[in-house]
């Protein structure tokens, strides 16, 4: 039976709840979701010593970041998609991933989640030293 309700996932679906629960609860700060920063970022963020001796003897303006994370659920008509299982709570651990990447990369799954993604990359960009507050 590949798809069906075996005794492994009625015991672990309930238990990487009950994980995943405690440790929202227990996490540190103010738990696992994501603020969501929609102005520039805050100072005490930006002007944070780690931050600040990451970019220690760096020239900002000879920067170039390449590395992204491209993801999306196809709701733009782009041909990305989503396994089925993580819609449904019929998988718990991987609806919890779903969630997961959904709160991380500050989308929603309100039928727009590939143009948020972009918008978000489009923000990140723009907090980056040597590109803040440019047009």
């Amino acid at each position: 039976m590949k798809y069906g309700l075996t005794r492994r996932r009625m015991i672990l679906g309930p238990a990487g709840l009950g994980i995943a629960g405690a440790a929202y609860r227990y996490w540190p700060e103010d738990g696992i979701s994501n603020p969501c920063l929609t102005d520039a970022l805050p100072d005490h963020l930006h002007k944070h010593e780690l931050v600040q001796s990451a970019w220690e003897g760096i020239d900002p303006s000879h920067l170039w970041d390449s590395h992204c994370h491209l993801i999306g659920t196809g709701d733009s008509g782009s041909g990305m998609w989503v396994n089925p299982a993580m819609k449904s709570l019929m998988h718990p651990i991987q609806w919890l991933q779903r969630a997961f990447y959904l709160n991380a990369s500050c989308t929603s799954d309100d039928g727009r989640s590939d143009l948020h993604y972009v918008e978000r990359l489009h923000w990140l960009l723009q907090q980056m030293p040597g590109l803040r507050n440019r047009p």
